[in-house]
């Protein structure tokens, strides 16, 4: 009542704009620190996860402005985090960006779906995957050693294949495979990777003459035994896992397709490592909508380099509790 006497507003006029005063100094403050410290603590991991959400009312706050001069302030604490909504999120909502199938000389159309089929005899699920969806490539994540013959067998369509050895100290849930119609002319395993990684290799394939580099990704999951524990720390293992990813990547030449589960949303930071690296994520480029692929999250991805995006989207996650992302490229 004291705050609304003394301003000479009505006293839920001031409390609405106390709330908008707090909230854009936070969702500001977040969106330093995330420049700053990127995923480093498991708050920031989790605040970073969560941005589509937390930071979207900010872009709702800028029209306040345009109420009088005494809502400017309270407006231009959000001008910072709608920026950066926008422009992290927003090129998930422009409609209309597939492109065209029509034919391009001397190119390849090509199908990848990059699918976490989870830690279990996943051949059913993937048979009826492929007899949906005809894919060329599939990177795959959490194959268990032991399923890898049943794999191959659902998958005759597809008889390349490339299994990763399991990494020694990383989770046994299963590896990385590549299943492919073209033939594997190529493999290596990625160096340096921090200890209780993953192992990250790349997989190279002749596409009609033309050699093309896929790289299957699990970066470390957010919890690995410890509770809440993990989050701050696994959370940092992925930053250092996608660090080395992409300092690799960099340094190779043929059109490159990488995908899988990052378990990283889109303000998270390997995401960002990745585009700074010179890749595209072709949900933004060319997909509908942000194509969340576990619960309401997006953690799952196909980036690529050097090929033209068609069409990117989801799939049925049947009985994975992850969504197949699915990508048409032409390859030159």
């Amino acid at each position: 009542m004291t705050a609304g006497i003394l301003t000479g507003r009505p006293l839920l006029a001031t409390t609405a704009m106390l709330a908008v005063v707090i909230y854009g100094a936070l969702a500001t403050l977040h969106v330093i620190i995330r420049q700053v410290a990127g995923d480093q603590w498991s708050w920031l991991y989790v605040a970073n996860m969560l941005a589509v959400v937390w930071w979207a009312p900010a872009v709702l706050a800028l029209p306040l402005a345009f109420l009088g001069r005494a809502w400017w302030p309270a407006a231009l604490l959000s001008v910072l985090p709608a920026v950066v909504w926008v422009s992290t999120f927003g090129p998930y909502l422009i409609p209309g960006r597939a492109e065209s199938t029509t034919a391009v000389a001397n190119a390849q159309q090509v199908r990848v779906i990059a699918w976490n089929v989870r830690p279990r005899n996943p051949s059913a699920d993937l048979a009826a995957l492929i007899a949906e969806s005809n894919p060329d490539v599939m990177l795959l994540a959490e194959v268990p050693g032991e399923y890898a013959q049943d794999v191959v067998a659902a998958a005759p369509g597809l008889p390349h294949h490339y299994f990763a050895p399991e990494a020694p100290g990383a989770p046994t849930h299963g590896e990385t495979a590549v299943l492919s119609r073209y033939p594997i002319v190529g493999t290596r395993l990625i160096e340096g990777m921090p200890v209780g990684s993953r192992t990250a290799a790349v997989v190279t394939v002749d596409i009609e003459g033309r050699q093309v580099d896929l790289v299957p990704l699990h970066l470390s999951s957010p919890f690995t035994g410890l509770g809440l524990k993990d989050l701050g720390k696994n959370s940092r293992l992925r930053e250092a896992e996608t660090e080395v990813i992409a300092e690799h990547l960099r340094s190779t030449t043929n059109p490159l397709v990488l995908g899988g589960d990052l378990n990283s949303a889109p303000a998270n930071t390997p995401r960002k490592l990745l585009l700074n690296a010179g890749l595209e994520d072709l949900q933004a480029e060319v997909g509908s909508s942000f194509g969340t692929t576990r619960r309401k999250l997006r953690v799952d991805w196909v980036f690529a380099r050097d090929v033209k995006a068609l069409r990117a989207w989801t799939g049925n996650a049947r009985n994975s509790d992850h969504r197949p992302v699915l990508a048409d490229i032409l390859v030159p």
